[in-house]
């Protein structure tokens, strides 16, 4: 019986690993992942927020909008994000 016991826990384990894995995919979906050149720190941004920036930037289209890192002051770059030009940038 205690077989039965330890095969329903490893089940539980792997469903919590899938939930905990489905919910860190549904927060990045709700924005883009912001990552810090300089520290590392990750950020979500919201996308709408980086899409408005992205279309009211003068500057150069090939360089995705970046933001300032609130722990260290260095550059955030988009992990991945697709512009509103059609370029895909990537960290």
């Amino acid at each position: 019986m205690a077989k039965k016991k330890t095969v329903k826990d490893k089940q539980r384990a792997k469903l919590k690993a899938v939930k905990r894995k489905e919910k860190k995919q549904n927060k990045v979906n709700d924005g883009i992942l912001y990552i810090c050149t300089n520290c590392g720190t990750e950020e979500l941004i919201p996308e709408n927020i980086v899409q408005y920036f992205d279309i009211v930037d003068d500057g150069d289209i090939n360089e995705p909008p970046t933001f300032s890192c609130e722990s260290c002051g260095g550059i955030m770059r988009p992990a991945k994000y697709e512009g509103v030009h059609g370029i895909t940038y990537e960290f």
